[in-house]
């Protein structure tokens, strides 16, 4: 079956979001996995293309193929005021509703265009329908068994954020002596799509160091995560892993999401 043939709704009606992150944590797939794709979809710099449905997919490695992670209605487009998230660099705030009668397909259906797309970008799906290809479906989501031999992508999330959760727990000094257990070149672990085996000791004393304030803008966080109420920073790396960069305190800094987007788009 064609990529447009699974879609019900009309595609004069769709505009297609294809997120393509210019970082080194392969963030599109990391929020799709935590359930936050949604809310940092909503935050958009233009207003591009006034469509009732946003068609969503994820860029994966070398960005010649894409994960499905949703389709969504639009029923508001609100200008973005101080305080809330991205304020500065994204101006517009989209209200969403996930339709659930696609929720099968997150996570699971892979298709690929027929040309390159490039960064970050919203394109006519009338217009570009006819190029998607489907490569693959899952009946379930992306997991070990899966491929023999390959760690999932869900699989290296939890075990990071399971390991960053008990290092948050743990004293300055232990953390520093933890942290020198991880090679400064973390290892690459084959999946779906290429990622780094990441050390979560080195992220804890980051976003400790930090204490809920930017290190580029001072500003405190903008606001806090849902899930434990602590301030929401993102940790990045100067000079970034896929670059040779180091997995150290040293070549980390915590930002709040405005200055992360700016130092990889800006």
């Amino acid at each position: 079956m064609e990529f447009k043939g699974l879609i019900r709704e009309n595609l004069s009606d769709c505009k297609i979001h294809f997120y393509n992150d210019a970082g080194d944590d392969q963030r599109g797939i990391n929020l799709l996995l935590a359930g936050e794709f949604e809310e940092d979809q909503r935050y958009q710099s233009q207003r591009n293309f006034q469509k009732q449905y946003i068609i969503s997919l994820i860029g994966l490695e070398n960005k010649t193929s894409y994960l499905f992670a949703g389709m969504f209605k639009v029923t508001g487009i609100n200008e973005n005021k101080p305080g809330q998230p991205f304020y500065g660099d994204c101006k517009w705030v989209y209200d969403t509703e996930e339709l659930t009668e696609y929720e099968h397909l997150v996570g699971r259906l892979i298709v690929r265009p027929k040309r390159i797309i490039g960064r970050s970008v919203y394109r006519l799906a009338e217009n570009i329908a006819d190029d998607l290809e489907i490569v693959e479906y899952s009946p379930q989501a992306f997991n070990s068994s899966k491929v023999k031999g390959l760690s999932s992508i869900e699989e290296m999330h939890n075990e990071f954020n399971d390991e960053l959760k008990k290092a948050f727990e743990l004293e300055s000094a232990t953390l520093v002596e933890k942290s020198k257990s991880y090679p400064n070149k973390p290892a690459s672990i084959n999946t779906i799509v290429s990622v780094f085996k990441r050390n979560p000791y080195v992220t804890a004393i980051v976003l400790k160091n930090a204490n809920g304030v930017c290190g580029n803008c001072n500003r405190t966080a903008p606001f806090k995560r849902k899930k434990d109420g602590s301030p929401y920073l993102e940790v990045h790396h100067r000079k970034t892993l896929a670059n040779g960069g180091d997995d150290t305190v040293e070549n980390c800094i915590a930002l709040c999401p405005n200055c992360h987007r700016e130092m990889h788009y800006g």
